[in-house]
């Protein structure tokens, strides 16, 4: 579901897309952002999001990497793939969450893919 929020001037709100299978971790970012004024649509796989990428783009990304039924770095790359030009979700921005239990050096690395442009932990 999306809420659109209006801006001062009645301009939409940005709109972010929080790809997370935790519906309580999902919950906690949609309402943070919603906090912020952002407009938001949460997804709990990688599959749903790409299915909704054909019909709408959003302005920001925020990826888990560990999805149900593909990594979130996999997702990144298929968005980035997805992605023409700027007015795309990964060429603007995407970001991936790490879990603590995979803080390691290997996945901040994987985190830095083409379209990624910020690593939230």
């Amino acid at each position: 579901m999306t809420a659109i929020l209006p801006r001062s001037g009645g301009a939409p709100a940005p709109l972010i897309y929080v790809i997370e299978d935790d519906a309580a971790i999902a919950k906690l970012v949609v309402t943070a952002l919603h906090e912020f004024g952002f407009a938001t649509e949460a997804f709990g796989n990688g599959a749903t999001v790409l299915r909704r990428l054909r019909t709408e783009r959003p302005d920001l990304c925020i990826v888990d990497l560990g999805l149900p039924d593909m990594d979130g770095i996999e997702l990144v790359r298929a968005i980035a793939e997805l992605s023409t030009a700027a007015s795309t979700c990964a060429s603007r921005a995407c970001a991936a969450r790490l879990r603590a239990t995979r803080r390691t050096p290997r996945s901040s690395r994987r985190c830095m893919v083409p379209g990624t442009c910020s690593r939230l932990q």
